[in-house]
């Protein structure tokens, strides 16, 4: 995603040990079934929970369902 969406090399957009928000995109692309993205999705969001004590708004785009409410409250 640094590649296509943020400048990797950039200070506002990059990932760090201190990054508190973010968003991770997996694509659904053929020949892939989609049952393959989605355990794939399922277990990223797992990793992300166990690993990283991460809280999810986990969403899936499509044809019909075309936006996301990312927004997230910031923690006082």
């Amino acid at each position: 995603m640094c590649r296509r969406w943020n400048w990797r090399n950039g200070q506002f957009s990059k990932i760090t040990e201190s990054s508190k928000h973010l968003v991770i995109n997996i694509d659904d692309i053929s020949p892939v079934p989609a049952t393959l993205i989605g355990e794939a999705s399922d277990h990223l969001a797992s990793l992300l929970v166990e690993e990283c004590r991460a809280s999810l708004r986990p969403g899936l785009l499509s044809k019909d369902q075309r936006e996301i409410d990312a927004n997230i409250p910031l923690s006082p």
